[in-house]
């Protein structure tokens, strides 16, 4: 009896002991936190990079963090909602910001340092429209926009805060005074142009193909509208990660690049864009990522702790 009292007396000191360590533990793990430097991770309600679903946040980008981010040690890494416009104020104060998938364009080097090979690699967008309103003007399902910007009756439907490659880019800007252009912006984009092609308002917008695809799934809208591939040739445009030129950023993109060596490499890697690529590209994708990924410069050293 008195062996057995004992017994139980010692485990019962054990779990206080162990409930203890763990309370201190987690204090100290609490306050290492509290005193490490944050880094924001903005994100867009922008497909492929984020979408919502049942409440929570998914896509390439997103994917993209959840493994790096138990990787970066010795920071703090937060999510908050940004549009790149509001992303090149922060960028100029004094948080760190570090952005999934940007584009390199010009200007931006000033406030941003980039990792040295693509975290992804955006799909083309399409272009989209009600049925039968472009059909005639497509030859084997590719339609250049460039002459659909120089119709005098014909608008465009575009997301005023967010970039479409270099070379769509470029074209919106030559034709920007000439065209019909019109700037739109909401959470959720994709269903509001879809909504302003049904009600006439727009004649075609720019989407990719899933984006497309599946914002008319959920408008109840799949069988009323028809996409066409830019006839300019298009391919997958390089997304890298892109923090705020500063001490910080710099030592997180050091931490990047070592890890993004690494992780490109991988099966599982290559898998996170497969929800988001149509079946039809996934075979050019692949011989773009192969390129994009593996023709890159000596390995960096490898850092994944402070």
């Amino acid at each position: 009896m008195n062996g057995g009292f004992v017994c139980q007396g010692g485990k019962i000191l054990f779990l206080i002991l162990c409930a203890a360590w763990l309370a201190s533990h987690t204090a100290a793990q609490a306050a290492e936190e509290e005193e490490a430097p944050t880094v924001y991770w903005p994100y867009l309600y922008v497909e492929p990079l984020c979408v919502t679903e049942d409440g929570r946040l998914s896509g390439i980008a997103i994917a993209i963090q959840d493994m790096l981010f138990p990787r970066i040690k010795g920071v703090r890494n937060r999510r908050i909602y940004a549009p790149p416009a509001r992303c090149a104020v922060l960028a100029e104060g004094n948080i760190t910001l570090c952005v999934t998938g940007l584009l390199k364009k010009s200007g931006r080097a000033q406030r941003y340092l980039y990792s040295d090979i693509p975290a992804l690699l955006l799909p083309p967008v399409e272009i989209t429209a009600l049925k039968g309103r472009l059909s005639a003007m497509a030859q084997n399902g590719a339609i250049s926009l460039e002459k659909l910007l120089q119709h005098p009756d014909l608008s465009l439907g575009v997301n005023k805060f967010f970039s479409y490659g270099e070379k769509v880019d470029d074209l919106l800007s030559r034709y920007k005074d000439r065209a019909r252009i019109v700037s739109a912006y909401s959470p959720e984009f994709s269903k509001q142009v879809l909504r302003m092609l049904k009600a006439g308002r727009i004649d075609y917008t720019l989407l990719g193909a899933s984006e497309a695809k599946r914002a008319a799934e959920e408008l109840g809208l799949a069988q009323d509208f028809e996409s066409f591939t830019l006839a300019e040739g298009l391919s997958f445009d390089p997304g890298y990660i892109a923090c705020t030129r500063n001490e910080l950023g710099k030592e997180v993109i050091r931490r990047v690049n070592a890890l993004l060596w690494n992780m490109t490499q991988t099966h599982s890697y290559l898998e996170l864009f497969s929800p988001w690529i149509p079946a039809q590209s996934w075979e050019a994708f692949q011989h773009e990522y192969k390129a994009a990924m593996f023709g890159r410069p000596d390995e960096p050293a490898a850092a994944s702790s402070p």
